[in-house]
């Protein structure tokens, strides 16, 4: 409908927010090719033939100036006078329609009593706006884009309320909520675009007062878009960093698990520094240290860089000895310090088939020493894989059986001693037994003593367990030094000569099969039984 000026209520005029080079090409238009779009009004309460104007201050100015006396004009049939519309605002709305848009929202919502959801947005989101006049527009629009269910561009979204309110004091709940969801995981579509808009400095300068979670995104984002999280985060490694980028790199960083790493590293190697940096704890298991040589030996210059503490270095050290590696052993074991045998002992935890590597050994025999000398109740088989360490040469300096721990592991099955210990630990007890005779001796003899024969039989033994043995040995002459079964039955005989009655009976227990008993009546041939003793033993 076509109003003239005088009808025109225009008491919102004050609140406009003028733009001459904007007003003068509105006038140009205006000139050209007449009004296009027309003004929004309202009927004024009580006032015949008066319409409260509601958009479109410019356009009636400009009339005016064009010397018009009539103005296009849309009345809506509502009790709008609640509405204050700051048309200047269009500067950051793509199109009139836009505008047009949240008015009709935010017209409708007034309509709705006391639970307007328009008037619960201004309420909650609009109360710290350092204009809250001239933002009221402002606010109208955001609602209206934010309430759309499809086709959101959220950065848009992000960069244009950032426009708005680029002072990064203005608006701060508006900004924090549009930051922050408080169900990511029914949100994804917003997630990834507002973790990219953080992490970019330059569209987020106005959000810089806001504070951001990445450790309640990532969790959501690692599940659902692992591969766009990867791309973003080595995105982010490339540029300058800042404190966004490390909070974000640290949140990822904690979401990678053991199993992951192989595939993770594959897709993006660059990111191993990042990852081990922020998540040091992904040295501490053994598929860390399966992956190539090349990249354990990255891991290790990653973690050197890094301030851990001895306990967290035997966490490392029990990966890698469980997984076999190789790498910087020496290095490892110093910084471990006094824990370094307990990441070592981790490594029965299971059962384990295969020993680990030399170098481990020999890094770790004088810390199994250290712990040995300082206690003598160490567990059964915590005692195995300690006197493992030490080898050979430094069992005798440290052990002995009358340690309550030797008695206590020589009272247990071998079979409860891990397979890859088991041989090992039967020669370490028949090497103490001997070497201590008398009654203190007997139960360690005979708990190792046949799987030690047998291997003995059968030349089925390591060299080390034999150099273990042979200095408590006999020397039996250059033509019977082969055999080594004899060399063991003699200092059966040596050894316990004034206690081969309870020897032999130990021994008797122990032998389970025939051609045992047989070994046990061989030692004993010759010898006169005490009373007492079973003379079925000899």
């Amino acid at each position: 409908m076509q109003l003239e000026f005088h009808q025109l209520d225009r008491r919102w005029e004050h609140l406009r927010v003028r733009h001459p080079a904007r007003q003068r090409r509105l006038l140009a238009s205006l000139a050209e090719a007449g009004q296009q779009t027309p003004i929004v009004v309202v009927a004024a309460e009580g006032q015949a033939d008066r319409y409260v104007v509601i958009d479109g201050y410019k356009r009636i100015v400009a009339l005016e100036q064009l010397g018009r006396d009539t103005v296009e004009a849309v009345v809506w049939q509502r009790k709008d006078s609640f509405l204050i519309l700051d048309a200047s605002s269009q500067e950051c709305l793509s199109s009139d329609t836009a505008s047009h848009t949240w008015i009709d929202v935010a017209v409708r919502d007034l309509h709705e009593g006391n639970t307007g959801k328009f008037r619960s947005f201004l309420r909650t989101y609009g109360i710290d706006v350092n204009d809250s006049r001239r933002a009221f527009a402002q606010l109208g629009s955001v609602f209206s884009q934010t309430s759309k269910r499809v086709d959101q561009d959220w950065t848009a979204i992000l960069k244009w309320t950032g426009d708005i309110f680029s002072d990064p004091s203005d608006a701060l709940s508006l900004k924090t909520w549009l930051v922050n969801c408080p169900d990511w995981s029914s949100n994804l579509e917003r997630t990834l675009p507002t973790v990219g808009f953080v992490l970019a400095p330059e569209l987020s300068k106005a959000y810089s007062s806001v504070a951001f979670d990445f450790g309640m995104v990532a969790p959501h984002l690692w599940k659902a878009r692992r591969r766009e999280v990867l791309a973003l985060l080595a995105k982010v490694m490339r540029e300058d960093e800042h404190p966004a980028s490390t909070a974000f790199a640290a949140a990822v960083s904690k979401q990678v698990t053991a199993s992951e790493l192989k595939s993770v590293l594959a897709e993006r190697p660059e990111l191993l520094q990042l990852l081990f940096f922020h998540s040091p704890q992904l040295a501490f298991t053994p598929e860390a240290w399966q992956l190539s040589q090349n990249t354990q030996w990255r891991i290790y210059e990653v973690l050197d860089g890094l301030s851990l503490q001895e306990d967290a270095w035997a966490d490392v050290l029990a990966a890698m000895l469980v997984s076999g590696s190789n790498v910087a052993v020496r290095d490892v074991v110093r910084k471990a310090g006094h824990h370094a045998i307990d990441g070592a002992l981790r490594w029965l935890e299971p059962m384990r088939e295969q020993l680990p590597p030399d170098q481990w050994r020999d890094a770790l025999a004088n810390p199994a020493a250290e712990r040995l000398r300082h206690s003598d109740d160490c567990a059964p088989t915590a005692l195995a894989l300690c006197a493992w360490f030490l080898g050979p040469q430094l069992v005798p300096g440290v052990l002995s059986a009358s340690r309550p721990d030797v008695q206590a592991l020589a009272a247990r099955p071998l079979n409860a001693i891990p397979s890859a210990l088991r041989l090992y630990t039967a020669f370490l007890l028949v090497t103490l037994g001997l070497r201590a005779g008398g009654r203190v001796g007997v139960e360690p003899l005979a708990r190792g003593f046949f799987e030690v024969y047998d291997a003995l039989a059968s030349g089925n033994y390591t060299w080390e367990s034999w150099q273990m043995l042979a200095p408590v040995l006999p020397y039996v002459g250059f033509w019977r030094e082969w055999d080594r079964c004899e060399k063991l039955r003699r200092a059966v005989r040596e050894r316990f000569s004034s206690d081969l009655g309870t020897a032999l009976e130990a021994l008797r227990r122990a032998a389970v099969r025939p051609e045992h008993q047989a070994v046990v009546r061989l030692i004993g041939s010759g010898f006169t039984a005490p009373s007492g003793v079973d003379e079925t033993l000899l």
